[in-house]
C-alpha cells in the first residue's frame, strides 16, 4: 500500500476517531501513520471524543498549511528515488521523502 500511495501526488491526512489501545488496534493505527507519513501528510488519534473537534481543527490547520513544489528532474536510472530539503535550520520542514514516477 506505501508503494502504491508513493506514486500519488497528494499527501494523506488521517483523524482517527477512536483510539484502540489493543495490541492489534495499535498495529493496525501506526499502519495508519505510516500510510499518511509515506505521503507526507499526518494522522491524528482522539483518545476521547473531546479531543475530536481540535484533532479536526488540527488536520484542517496543517491541510490549508501544505504548499505543493514542482521540480524537474534529471533523467533517473530508478523510477523511485528519496529527496532531502533543508531549511538552513530556520523551519520545521515535513513532508515526503519517497516518491515513485508513473510511467507515461
Amino acid at each position: 500500500m506505501a508503494a502504491v500511495l508513493a506514486g500519488r501526488q497528494a499527501p494523506l491526512f488521517i483523524v482517527h476517531l477512536r483510539y484502540r489501545s489493543d495490541r492489534l488496534g495499535e498495529a493496525y493505527q501506526s499502519g495508519l501513520k505510516q500510510l499518511a507519513e509515506v505521503t507526507g501528510g499526518s494522522a491524528i488519534f482522539c483518545r476521547s471524543s473531546e479531543e475530536i473537534a481540535d484533532a479536526i481543527q488540527r488536520a484542517l490547520g496543517l491541510i490549508t498549511s501544505s504548499y505543493s513544489v514542482t521540480v524537474a528532474l534529471p533523467e533517473l536510472r530508478s523510477k523511485s528515488f528519496e529527496l532531502k530539503l533543508d531549511a538552513g535550520g530556520k523551519y520545521n520542514l515535513t513532508y515526503r521523502t519517497r516518491f515513485v514516477l508513473k510511467e507515461r
